[in-house]
């Protein structure tokens, strides 16, 4: 049986700050292949530009390993900043599509 560790605040904030420094990176390696997206047919291209300006969802793809290894490694503070910080990004890109929704109508 696994011993319950104790979860500290800094922990939570270094899995908070892991959580942002993974979504620098994807911004970081993306950005550049904005341009490969231009040269996609309609269909493919539009897919890939919703991936790349849809954190919320590409997220998914690098935020769940990521917190399944570290709840698999016993750091529960950091997973539950890793959850924190995929949070907020959802709740950010949900704002603002939404402001963005509503100034067009």
């Amino acid at each position: 049986m696994r011993e319950e560790q104790s979860i500290t605040g800094k922990q939570v904030a270094l899995g908070c700050g892991l959580g942002i420094a993974l979504h620098l990176l994807l911004l970081v390696l993306l950005v550049p292949l904005q341009d490969f997206g231009k040269g996609m047919t309609l269909s493919t291209g539009v897919v890939f530009l919703y991936l790349l300006w849809n954190p919320g969802f590409t997220q998914l793809v690098y935020q769940v390993p990521v917190y399944l290894v570290l709840r698999r490694k016993g750091k529960q503070g950091m997973a539950r900043g890793i959850v924190i910080a995929a949070s907020l990004t959802v709740l950010v890109n949900a704002t603002c599509w939404g402001v963005l929704m509503l100034r067009r109508h």
